[in-house]
């Protein structure tokens, strides 16, 4: 046989060796072998207690049983609509189980703006007035930032926002009944101001 002059290899001699095992042989070979050595022994491999196991085995049933019980398409086309028109009835009933009497939206938000009143609505003509102040002064923003600025405004006695061209403004609340006397009152308002706030 000729060489190969682009032969990058060595050449070797090698034998093969080989033995049929009966399939008795292998099944006792199995059970001599102590898997533990490779497993148990292994700090790198994790092993699953009895909770994973049964925390695996309800997502895998509960997943199913929304397959055969949720059928239809899932659509997010009216999620939208279908979220302010339940914000929207949920204000109204709030309204309603504190005294509001009619079913209109800008009735029950006003009823709930008189009876939890929020101190930068004095100021807001400084954040631009008119629903314009809703964006611009922070305690008016449904988040936990909001929520800390509303209870700042507790204890400081300003409000906190930016001005139409969007520096910071802080300005002072004068006279408002809706800041608290006390440090529970303070924090009470300062809660309660902020989840009014995020239903309107």
């Amino acid at each position: 046989m000729e060489k190969k002059n682009n032969w990058f290899g060595k050449e070797e001699n090698t034998s093969i060796e080989y033995e049929i095992l009966s399939e008795r042989t292998i099944q006792t070979n199995i059970n001599e072998f102590d898997f533990s050595t490779y497993v148990e022994d292994d700090a790198s491999v994790i092993k699953a207690d009895r909770w994973d196991c049964l925390i695996a085995a309800s997502s895998g049933f509960l997943t199913g049983m929304l397959d055969i019980f949720w059928v239809g398409e899932f659509s997010l086309v009216d999620v939208q609509s279908q979220g302010k028109k339940l914000t929207n009835e949920l204000v109204i009933k709030i309204a309603q189980s504190r005294g509001y009497t009619k079913n209109t939206l800008d009735g029950a938000i006003r009823f709930l703006e008189k009876m939890y009143p929020n101190p930068s609505d004095k100021i807001a003509a400084e954040y631009g007035g008119g629903l314009q102040h809703h964006l611009r002064d922070f305690s008016h923003h449904p988040t936990s930032f909001g929520l800390i600025c509303s209870i700042l405004t507790q204890f400081t006695s300003m409000g906190h926002g930016t001005d139409t061209d969007g520096r910071y403004l802080s300005t002072e609340i004068h006279n408002s009944n809706a800041i608290g006397n006390t440090f529970e009152e303070k924090i009470l308002f300062g809660v309660v101001n902020t989840t009014t706030k995020i239903l309107n």
